[in-house]
């Protein structure tokens, strides 16, 4: 009996232990496959949460660039924007858009001859709509649309939207790009979508607007960027989208109102495996809350609970083999999970970084062993062989104020590390970089570990805003220095002369009877030959002396410094002889002579307008005196004290 007992017992006894080694297998093989489905749905979480961020990035450097372009060049206002915007707004990369508008600030007592002005300008049919007496007007005075968008209508009053006047407020006392709440935007066949706009204040040239009341006082308006959320998230995404349901809400409360897009219908329930994410922009945060699919959960199950029970019945004789197995099985399973959190780890520290910024090249530098690693496309960016960038060369120029940004973010004073800044590559050509950096490790003590960062070449937009700031201020046919420029130089200049008690001299140069060659010989030559005299002006001077054109046959010659009248004439007697030539113009030999009118401060004038008017008076004097004269002009309507005017007669005789 006992024989039989023991017969009986060893099988329940090896029954037993297999079953009991099944279920804890089965236990701890659920386990694991909960450990790796959450690993693989941070990564993915951060993937999507990565690519948003890069593509708010991308819209707010399109903003920074109209911005640039206002405050590099004297020109501002809708002509600006209609010829800068259309092609920054194809090439941006801002993807999902679908209108890109100039948004004037207009006061109500403005408010109608703004109107006037947009008739008298051809637009007839302008108006600020909706009508009715507001505290601030915003109308749409200029609007591009991408392919199979509505720009937004002409006159359209943006403030008269909750959402829309919120961010343009928020971006006028911030001086940063803003984002709006959800509104509804212009799609295909005029249909009103779900999007969202964002908006960057607008200064013009010289302006300042370092404080918030500075911002308010020198407002010229705001560039708006509107952008359908549909199109938007799918093309930021790509064509491998996670198998998630997002959404994405303008603030923590996840109600319908707040909910900017959403992949699904609209839950506000919570999931046990729900990850949430933050999208920045500034000092604003988006919230995007991902969530697992039906389909997602099925892909990434590591083993079905069924398949574990069967393994262990099985193998009931094999009891040992069976826990050796399962034993391999949970190690090759935490392998497998230690793997997916040494890459979720490196993935979080890449997404942190993206809200800071862009990602076109990526670096890495361990401080401790001052060793830097460059992504390939820093080295394309540079223009360096692979592995190259470390070779790469700051300018001389920009070498302090980078240093000084490093250090600032390496000591904690500045949480990031920003510098725009050139770079000289192997291939001997200077780039514009921008590059950006933040510390992501530091020892118990506070002394940075690792710093990562990134490369961008903003060549183009460097160079785009030179162009555009040397066409605003010169000649387009002389290359001289244009009205614009030379009123500037001439008031400079003045305010010098004013504090020094100094003389300078103003020579007003008429080309004589330019309008008969023009006449006679057509306008490509009379076109020649001004730029000849130009020349001929420019030689004729010091380099210290400037030489501009106002156009047509108008020249304008600063003296900065003379000692007498004595000095003029030698000047204008020098200009006279060099004019006694022929210029050889179009297999023509073309003789003219200039009359020259000349104003000198204090004497005749102190201001830049009475400088200028009164030369041009003189200059008449002269060319009714017969032409290839010269004529000083007389003081001005309203003379200077009799003390001033005596110690500048003393000047001008000594």
């Amino acid at each position: 009996m006992h024989a039989a007992i023991r017969k009986l017992g060893v099988p329940v006894i090896i029954g037993g232990l297999v079953l009991s080694l099944t279920v804890i297998a089965s236990v701890q093989l659920k386990s694991a496959s909960r450990r790796h489905l959450e690993a693989s749905l941070q990564s993915d979480a951060n993937q999507v949460a990565n690519h948003l961020q890069q593509s708010l990035n991308a819209c707010s450097r399109l903003l920074r660039g109209v911005q640039s372009a206002y405050e590099s060049t004297p020109n501002t206002g809708v002509t600006l924007f209609s010829h800068y915007a259309p092609g920054l707004f194809s090439d941006s990369g801002c993807t999902g858009s679908t209108s890109l508008s100039f948004v004037p600030m207009i006061l109500p007592e403005q408010r109608d001859s703004f109107i006037q002005a947009q008739h008298q300008a051809g637009n007839q049919d302008f108006t600020i709509r909706p009508s009715g007496n507001r505290s601030l007007y915003a109308p749409v005075l200029f609007s591009t649309a991408s392919v199979g968008a509505l720009a937004i209508p002409s006159g359209t009053d943006l403030f008269t939207e909750p959402a829309e006047q919120a961010i343009l407020a928020g971006s006028r006392d911030s001086g940063v790009a803003m984002l709006s709440d959800k509104i509804l935007v212009g799609g295909a066949d005029n249909l009103k979508i779900p999007g969202f706009a964002l908006a960057a204040p607008l200064f013009a040239m010289g302006s300042p607007h370092a404080g918030m009341d500075e911002r308010r006082s020198n407002l010229m308006g705001w560039a708006v960027l509107t952008l359908s959320a549909n199109e938007w998230f799918h093309a930021a995404i790509g064509e491998d989208t996670p198998k998630l349901d997002v959404s994405i809400l303008a603030g923590k409360d996840a109600t319908e109102d707040a909910r900017i897009f959403s992949t699904s219908a609209w839950k506000s329930e919570k999931s046990d495996l729900q990850q949430s994410r933050t999208l920045r922009l500034n000092d604003q945060n988006w919230f995007v809350t991902l969530t697992p699919t039906a389909d997602y959960l099925e892909s990434h199950r590591l083993s079905h609970p069924a398949l574990t029970g069967l393994f262990g019945l099985a193998l009931t004789i094999l009891a040992g083999g069976l826990y050796i197995a399962l034993q391999r099985r949970q190690e090759n399973i935490r392998a497998k999970t230690e793997a997916m959190e040494a890459a979720l780890q490196e993935s979080d520290e890449r997404w942190r970084f993206a809200l800071e910024g862009g990602d076109d090249g990526v670096w890495s530098w361990n401080v401790s062993t001052r060793q830097v690693e460059y992504s390939p496309r820093c080295d394309a960016i540079l223009g360096v062989p692979t592995n190259g960038a470390v070779t790469a060369r700051i300018h001389s120029d920009d070498k302090a104020p980078e240093r000084a940004a490093m250090q600032a973010c390496l000591d904690g004073r500045s949480p990031l590390y920003i510098s725009e800044h050139r770079m000289l590559g192997e291939d001997g050509k200077w780039r514009w970089i921008s590059t950006r950096g933040m510390v992501v490790a530091r020892t118990p003590d506070g002394q940075p570990q690792r710093m990562i960062g990134t490369l961008t070449d903003i060549t183009e937009r460097r160079t785009a805003a030179e162009r555009l700031s040397t066409l605003g201020q010169h000649d387009e046919l002389t290359g001289l220095p244009n009205r614009t420029l030379f009123f500037s130089v001439l008031q400079h200049t003045l305010n010098v002369a004013k504090r020094n008690k100094a003389l300078l001299a103003l020579l007003y140069v008429d080309v004589d009877r330019l309008k008969a060659i023009n006449d006679s010989f057509g306008r490509m030559t009379a076109n020649k030959l001004l730029r000849e005299v130009g020349e001929v002006l420019r030689k004729s001077v010091r380099d210290s002396d400037v030489v501009g054109h106002f156009g047509g046959d108008d020249f304008v010659i600063l003296l900065p410094s003379i000692s007498n009248e004595a000095d003029v004439q030698i000047v204008t007697d020098k200009i006279r002889e060099a004019m006694k030539r022929d210029f050889a113009i179009s297999n023509r030999q073309i003789n003219v002579t200039v009359s020259i009118g000349v104003m000198i401060f204090p004497l005749h004038a102190r201001t830049a307008e009475s400088m200028v008017n009164s030369a041009m008076r003189a200059v008449r004097a002269a060319k009714a005196a017969g032409r290839n004269a010269v004529h000083i002009g007389a003081p001005p309507a309203q003379p200077a004290t009799q003390p001033d005017e005596q110690a500048a007669r003393r000047r001008i005789a000594s």
